[in-house]
């Protein structure tokens, strides 16, 4: 099995696409278009029919339609639906909580370690809580 990119995002809808995810989106979108296989992962939220809204939104951003051969959409957010992960497989994370997903699933690769797109002091945006102390 060719080895995937695993960009995970809390969420795939079209109402949570802000700054953040789409510079994610865009990153998966540059990826694919040099040849490299990507799945973009919501690991939150069902997608629930949103893949043809998804990828109508990743043409707008990339300013071209992508490469719908080398990007495929995730609807990670069940987690009694497995999806296969090879052991040449990367992970890149995108929020704090992404990464903790990360934490487990990399353990089926050859690596021990992931990407981290850090776009936010993340502790900030949490009141004094456990959340901030994961964060």
């Amino acid at each position: 099995m060719r080895p995937h990119i695993n960009v995970l995002l809390p969420s795939l809808t079209l109402k949570h696409m802000s700054g953040g995810p789409n510079t994610a989106l865009l990153l998966a979108v540059h990826l694919a278009a040099v040849g490299e296989c990507v799945r973009i992962i919501s690991t939150g939220v069902p997608m629930e029919g949103e893949y043809a809204a998804l990828y109508a939104h990743m043409d707008d951003l990339f300013q071209r339609p992508v490469n719908r051969d080398r990007i495929m959409l995730v609807d990670g957010s069940d987690r009694s639906h497995s999806f296969q992960i090879g052991a040449n497989d990367i992970f890149l994370a995108t929020a704090w909580w992404t990464a903790q997903n990360v934490k487990s699933a990399i353990g089926k690769t050859n690596y021990d370690q992931f990407i981290y797109l850090i776009q936010d002091f993340e502790p900030i945006l949490h009141e004094g809580s456990t959340f901030q102390a994961r964060a």
